[in-house]
């Protein structure tokens, strides 16, 4: 039997299936953090806790196939960076990721960029599914 991590999505997905009906909401909003969360680590190479200019290069680079210019990265970086200290915290993360999936940002190929990764994410979590 495979060892999960207690807030691990998996464990919450199972949980919320055999939660009653008021504990259900809940249940779908901390999985859809811990899914969230666990997509600000993969993208927090570094392991900082925070994005950086770099790490939101190299996502756009994978997710797009393309690098994107310095001043792509500036603009993608202030819209996200609403403390202004030059990197992205967590909830800074989830607001620009909340605003992406419901297409109110201004940079829409950010918006593109985090929908996208929203699916791959999901397409590797199906194909881990398989192996079970």
């Amino acid at each position: 039997k495979k060892m999960v991590a207690k807030n691990s999505p998996q464990r919450l997905l199972r949980k919320l299936f055999r939660s009653p009906r008021k504990k259900k909401a809940k249940a779908v909003e901390t999985l859809e953090d811990a899914k969230l969360k666990e997509q600000f680590r993969t993208i927090d190479v570094d392991g900082s806790g925070k994005i950086d200019k770099s790490e939101l290069r190299y996502l756009l680079r994978v997710s797009t196939g393309s690098l994107p210019t310095e001043g792509e990265v500036e603009g993608m970086m202030r819209e996200a960076d609403t403390n202004q200290d030059g990197l992205v915290d967590y909830g800074e993360f989830k607001a620009i990721h909340r605003a992406a999936r419901d297409g109110k940002l201004r940079f829409s190929s950010l918006s593109r960029v985090l929908v996208e990764f929203d699916q791959l994410d999901a397409a590797v979590v199906d194909d881990d599914d398989d192996d079970d």
